[in-house]
């Protein structure tokens, strides 16, 4: 009994932050006719529009975004993809990476199951390693995705990294030194005798 109670308050957290990350990837589609800071194609608002959000990312010319966003509320970033593809809430989908520096298979997870206004679905980025090296090292990423639809076949997605090298390190930077983030020093308002 106390095994099934456990796994269920597991998956209602999953549930919960899934929900969290795909409304910050809503919000980021929002915000990227907001100002923000450009750098190229990636642009990013260090926390500015929502001090619960940090993020970085880009649109391609079809819509589809693709970018890193870190949770305040968890102390977490994901990388995060959406695309015009229908998927099922947590399945994982394989998807081929291809960069002009190489060529790599990866993992997408469906976040919601559920299409924006645009048709768009969200989907994370499994592994969060290999998507940070291949998007810091390269200038352009096309990504061929398969869903669960057997007359979509693969969808390309291209999207352009020019810029990525300088705002990532910049929105991170901004992220871990938050008010409260674990190495942050806090400023002391406390009365001081001199």
């Amino acid at each position: 009994m106390r095994e099934a109670s456990e796994r269920i308050c597991g998956e209602a957290r999953q549930k919960v932050n899934t929900m969290r990350y795909t409304v910050h990837m809503l919000l980021f589609i929002i915000i990227l006719a907001s100002p923000a800071i450009t750098y190229g194609a990636w642009t990013t608002d260090l926390g500015i529009t929502d001090p619960e959000v940090y993020w970085a990312g880009t649109t391609n010319d079809a819509g589809r975004t693709l970018g890193l966003f870190c949770s305040v509320d968890d102390n977490s970033c994901l990388w995060l993809l959406s695309l015009h593809q229908i998927c099922t809430a947590g399945s994982e989908y394989h998807a081929l990476l291809n960069t002009a520096s190489g060529t790599a298979v990866t993992q997408l997870v469906c976040l919601t199951g559920k299409a924006t206004a645009e048709g768009n679905y969200a989907y994370m980025f499994k592994d969060l390693k290999q998507i940070d090296e291949v998007i810091r090292d390269n200038t352009f990423l096309s990504i061929a995705s398969a869903t669960d639809s057997q007359d979509q076949g693969f969808l390309v997605t291209r999207f352009d990294l020019e810029g990525a090298k300088s705002v990532i390190p910049r929105m991170l930077q901004a992220f871990k030194a938050k008010p409260g983030a674990p190495n942050a020093k806090p400023r002391s308002t406390k009365d001081q005798r001199l």
